[in-house]
């Protein structure tokens, strides 16, 4: 009887007897931050929230008090208004410019009105201007609800569905006569 040993055996008594050398030890390399590369660009620090409570109807005019707040000691904020097709907005700049330095949020008074009911969406880009020439981007979208009911979702218990599922899962005994016959 002969020994053949296989490509895959070789190979792998090779790396092993060649992994650990005497007196060596390895150890992973950890990559430390000066490593770290960046894989994504997070957005501007540009939060936006508006007053709508969401009750508008088809045709009528609607003021809102959007609020920008930033993230940032100082710089420039610019903030675009977009509304979509059946929005129309009055009164509305091209571009809103805002000093970045302080805490407090920046006010925009908008008078919307929608052309139809839906779910319409008013969008806002928002471009941060900060320290050395950094530029930072952010888009936002408040839904404007127009004509919608918003019904509520209910979701059952957590008793009742284990209830449920407890029921479905009994096992039923039924009495049964049965016969059976061998042809032979």
């Amino acid at each position: 009887m002969t020994f053949k040993p296989s490509n895959i055996f070789v190979g792998t008594l090779i790396l092993v007897m060649t992994a650990c050398t005497v007196g060596e030890v390895a150890s992973p390399v950890v990559p430390g931050k000066e490593n770290y590369i960046k894989t994504s660009k997070p957005g501007a620090g540009v939060f936006i929230s508006a007053d709508y409570d969401g009750t508008a109807k088809a045709g009528e005019e609607r003021i809102l008090r959007v609020k920008v707040r930033d993230q940032y000691p100082s710089g420039t904020l610019k903030v675009s208004v977009l509304p979509n097709p059946e929005l129309s907005l009055s009164g509305v700049q091209d571009v809103y410019v805002f000093d970045m330095s302080g805490d407090r949020a920046h006010e925009i008074r908008l008078s919307v009105k929608a052309l139809s009911n839906g779910i319409h969406y008013l969008n806002f880009q928002a471009v941060a201007e900060y320290g050395d020439r950094q530029v930072a981007r952010a888009n936002s979208a408040i839904t404007f609800n127009v004509g919608v009911s918003r019904s509520k979702v209910v979701k059952p218990s957590p008793g009742k569905a284990r209830l449920e599922k407890q029921a479905a899962s009994e096992v039923v005994v039924m009495e049964a006569e049965e016969e059976i016959i061998v042809n032979k």
